[in-house]
């Protein structure tokens, strides 16, 4: 395939990379298109979501996820709120192993496996993450023993 118009969507259809490791496309990429290119290029290959991803997208495509942010809820309410310490739930510190820190990167961001197109991306492990640390009890400093 060779770079030009899609039919219909008006996109430019991402050349045919053959045999070339993913240092050489970067490479003739940033030296033929820029930045710019290159983020239209790997969106159009499907590695990177065209939309901006939300959670509920998320739990639609791993429904798992809405277990862990149900157990950070359980953690919050179950905690002693003199002691308790949501750096070392997230962390898997202590008593805590593996965390909720684990478990994320189990599901989603760069190191998931086998390789999703939404569920592998950055953008993916910060929602998440942010759904997770919401629900948790907070760091109570110097009030634990974490720090």
């Amino acid at each position: 395939m060779t770079a030009g118009r899609a039919q219909g969507g008006g996109r430019t259809a991402a050349p045919d990379r053959g045999g070339q490791s993913i240092g050489e496309i970067l490479a003739d990429l940033m030296r033929g298109q820029g930045v710019e290119g290159l983020v239209t290029e790997i969106t159009q290959m499907g590695a990177v979501p065209p939309e901006p991803i939300t959670w509920k997208t998320l739990v639609a495509i791993e429904p798992g996820l809405q277990r862990l942010t149900a157990t950070a809820e359980q953690a919050r309410a179950a905690a002693d709120p003199t002691s308790r310490c949501g750096n070392a739930m997230f962390y898997g510190w202590g008593e805590h192993r593996p965390g909720f820190k684990a478990l994320i990167e189990v599901a989603v961001g760069w190191g998931r496996r086998p390789f999703h197109p939404v569920l592998s991306t950055s953008a993916a492990y910060d929602c998440v993450v942010h759904e997770i640390e919401r629900r948790m009890p907070d760091c109570r400093g110097g009030a634990c023993q974490c720090l």
